[in-house]
């Protein structure tokens, strides 16, 4: 592989694994996350 798709791959992974604390209140919505690599994209 190449050192940029390395580097892909370990950013996706550590996204993977990254923990997220939730906050909920009323009247909260949200929608499903997009493709890591299109939530990466859109950041």
């Amino acid at each position: 592989m190449s050192d940029h798709q390395d580097r892909l791959k370990r950013l996706l992974d550590d996204l993977h694994k990254l923990e997220i604390n939730t906050i909920e209140k009323p009247n909260l919505t949200a929608t499903k996350m997009p493709a890591p690599i299109l939530a990466v994209h859109d950041s």
